[in-house]
């Protein structure tokens, strides 16, 4: 995954903010894509894949507004991707979902080694 994806840093909070807003607050639950609530924050990022890393370990949602995360979230980014090829990667990065679980979380340093197979032209192009 180091070779396509980016882990961008961003500002996580360890428990749930008690503003209202517009934004997103992205935690580790596997409905409603990840959205706790909305909250108003300058931390936000978009065009991201967000991982869960703890509860319902590596459940992967695109999301290419604007959002913001806790600290049980893991993001990837990459400037090749967009809406549809954000959503195809979560299917596949799903299907790596059984690798995972409460004694090995996903956190970027063991995710970047994670081998993920994704179609290819004919000569080798990313």
């Amino acid at each position: 995954m180091s070779e396509i994806f980016e882990f961008p840093k961003l500002k996580k909070f360890s428990s749930r903010p008690k503003n209202n807003g517009d934004i997103p607050y992205i935690t580790c639950i596997s409905f409603n894509q990840g959205v706790d609530c909305y909250i108003t924050t300058n931390h936000k990022i978009n065009n991201v894949i967000y991982i869960s890393t703890n509860g319902s370990s590596f459940n992967c949602f695109y999301h290419d507004d604007y959002i913001t995360i806790s600290s049980d979230v893991e993001i990837i980014h990459s400037n090749l991707m967009n809406k549809f090829s954000g959503k195809f990667i979560c299917t596949i990065l799903n299907l790596e979902q059984k690798k995972w679980g409460y004694g090995r979380k996903p956190k970027n340093y063991s995710m970047n080694n994670t081998i993920i197979k994704l179609p290819a032209k004919k000569n080798n192009d990313k």
